[in-house]
């Protein structure tokens, strides 16, 4: 009868897995439509769940860790330049909200996160950058993918923008 205890408290771990728990941190807050979207661009959805903002940072850190873990320098490289940092983030992004949500027939398909690409003030006229667009409940939000770090397009920048893919 030693092994009692230890058994129950693992019957128990495994029986709390698999009951569905709203995560703590939820990236989601709220829902759009395609049309909603603040942004004009490619869009291949038709519901999106607003980004919570508070989340944003998480987001990035999950994104540091896997990038890490594969062994990916924290570094721009022409190999994995922005664009390529933008993309994985948002697809890792969007993995944890889908794992999340697995069980709901009513979510929104997908997080409000665009890949953005635009001409930063004082580049050359044929050097882009990319970034991820986030439309959150405080409005939208850019996010530089290689350092996490929030980022104010200028109203030249916005102008510039030339890519958009929800």
């Amino acid at each position: 009868m030693r092994f009692a205890a230890p058994v129950i408290a693992l019957v128990a771990l495994a029986l709390a897995s698999c009951s569905k728990q709203e995560p703590v941190s939820s990236p989601a807050a709220g829902s759009l439509k395609a049309n909603e979207l603040p942004l004009l661009g490619v869009r291949g959805d038709e519901s999106y769940a607003r980004v919570r903002s508070s989340a944003i940072p998480g987001l990035h850190e999950e994104f540091a860790a896997a990038t890490h873990r594969a062994g990916m320098p924290a570094r721009w490289d022409r190999k994995f330049d922005c664009n390529r940092f933008a993309g994985l983030w948002i697809g890792l992004a969007q993995v944890r909200y889908a794992v999340e949500q697995w069980h709901s027939s009513t979510a929104p398909q997908a997080l409000a996160l665009a890949e953005v690409w635009y001409r930063p003030d004082g580049a050359p006229a044929n050097v882009g950058h990319a970034i991820v667009a986030a439309a959150t409940e405080v409005g939208l939000l850019c996010v530089e993918p290689q350092t996490g770090s929030l980022v104010t397009l200028s109203a030249a920048e916005r102008a510039s923008i030339y890519f958009v893919r929800w």
